[in-house]
């Protein structure tokens, strides 16, 4: 299993996977609700909190980010492209370049 790891991160990750992909790939740090469950849990949210929505592709995480944007939330990114994206242009392993994925974030073995 892989962890991402959230060090020195500007907001929280709001992680919209299901349980079964957050359990291959987990996002240290992160706050995991799934997008299914988003509405019925959104007070556990801060609507003053900066949020960066994540899901595997970014389908589901743009369909969280907007809901979340449309009843107040203001702070609300979208990963655009999800993990995948994230894989796509970083490395797993940190003597590689490229290996942060995005500013204070590093995927660790």
């Amino acid at each position: 299993m892989e962890r991402f790891e959230t060090e020195r991160f500007d907001g929280m990750i709001l992680d919209v996977r299901e349980p079964w992909e957050v359990e291959q790939i987990s996002i240290h740090g992160s706050l995991h609700i799934p997008l299914q469950k988003l509405q019925i849990n959104v007070s556990k949210l801060d609507p003053d909190q900066v949020y960066y929505v994540l899901c595997t592709s970014g389908i589901r995480s743009s369909y969280a980010a907007a809901y979340l944007y449309a009843i107040g939330f203001e702070n609300v990114y979208n990963i655009q492209g999800g993990l995948n994206g994230i894989f796509e242009h970083v490395s797993t392993r940190p003597d590689q370049p490229g290996w942060l994925a995005i500013p204070g974030a590093a995927l660790t073995e």
